[in-house]
């Protein structure tokens, strides 16, 4: 069998396919015939999506990390350095509001 033959008997069968599972509807075999085309002469990679190259896992490894230690309420060392110097307060006292007997 020849790669043409080869070819038009695979578009040919997708072509069948696609028309039984559309229920066989009559008059639109020239569509059917150009779905099953474009489908089997695409190549295989056309179908998948774009795979990340190493330039591009390069470029994601030295990106700065995001901010999630000051999400998770840590401080950043810019930070506690700037806290290290200066006096600490003390928590304020909570009056109560029943007055004491």
């Amino acid at each position: 069998m020849t790669l043409k033959k080869d070819l038009l008997d695979r578009i040919r069968e997708r072509a069948f396919a696609l028309w039984e599972g559309e229920g066989k509807p009559e008059g639109r075999h020239e569509e059917h015939w150009r779905q099953a085309s474009s489908e089997i002469e695409t190549p295989p990679a056309a179908h998948r999506p774009a795979r990340r190259t190493v330039k591009s896992r390069q470029a994601a490894a030295d990106a700065p990390a995001p901010k999630a230690a000051a999400a998770k309420g840590q401080a950043s060392a810019k930070t506690t350095a700037a806290l290290a110097g200066s006096p600490q307060r003390k928590p304020r006292s909570r009056k109560s509001a029943a007055p004491d007997a």
